[in-house]
């Protein structure tokens, strides 16, 4: 799990099958925490980074289709019951055994690349929030006919905390700064969406987040100058 220790870069990325040049060895852990299905379709995006989303979005759903992970929605979520659905966003359906929820997300809300989705939706998540892990499952287009991810996350029952822990807990527990309500950064990452409808609070009064949206800090970006 990230602890706020400085991000180590690597110049001579390990060049294998798992990453695909932008994240280092430590956050390609979170990469293959995401399955296989997930480590597969990051690596069919090789040398594609600088394409455009809408032809990235073409390779992916011609891999998924030859991969058997291609679905109709109802195929992905047979048996399931639906808990929400934010159809600009994402559906979120509960397994018949309740240790799991499936969530079918627009791809373009949580990035603006399938590949910026696999980098900050899955990887960076995995490795920054283990406990609340994505596993990819597949592709599929949506009801209104978005493209959307099919992942899979341990189901965590509890409340929704308050600002006040949430705020401890991302301080103090996790070495983040505060920049303003729902926002923080580390000298690595900058984390948004971080209210209390995205964390669960257990009956124990541990703090899960299970649906943030993560970016590096780059220079580009620059957090670090709020």
């Amino acid at each position: 799990m990230y602890q706020n220790k400085g991000r180590i870069e690597q110049d001579d990325r390990d060049g294998n099958s798992v990453g695909i040049g932008r994240l280092n060895s430590h956050e390609e852990s979170g990469r293959i925490a995401g399955g296989t299905r997930n480590v597969a379709a990051t690596g069919v995006l090789r040398g594609s980074e600088k394409a455009s989303a809408y032809k990235q979005r073409r390779i992916v759903v011609e891999w998924a289709k030859d991969n058997g992970c291609w679905y109709d929605v109802k195929d992905a979520v047979s048996g399931s019951k639906l808990l929400y659905d934010k159809s600009s966003e994402s559906e979120v359906y509960l397994s018949n055994e309740g240790d799991y929820v499936i969530k079918i997300t627009d791809v373009g809300v949580f990035g603006n690349s399938p590949l910026n989705f696999l980098d900050n939706r899955i990887a960076l998540h995995n490795y920054i929030f283990p406990e609340t892990f994505y596993e990819l499952l597949g592709f599929c287009m949506n009801k209104e006919n978005r493209f959307c991810a099919i992942t899979k996350q341990p189901f965590i029952k509890g409340i929704e905390p308050d600002e006040t822990n949430i705020y401890d807990y991302m301080t103090r527990d996790r070495k983040f700064s505060y920049i303003k309500a729902g926002h923080y950064k580390s000298y690595d990452y900058a984390i948004f969406d971080l209210y209390p409808k995205n964390f669960v609070k257990s009956a124990s009064g541990r703090l899960f987040c299970i649906d943030p949206m993560i970016e590096l800090n780059t220079q580009n970006r620059n957090y670090n100058n709020i």
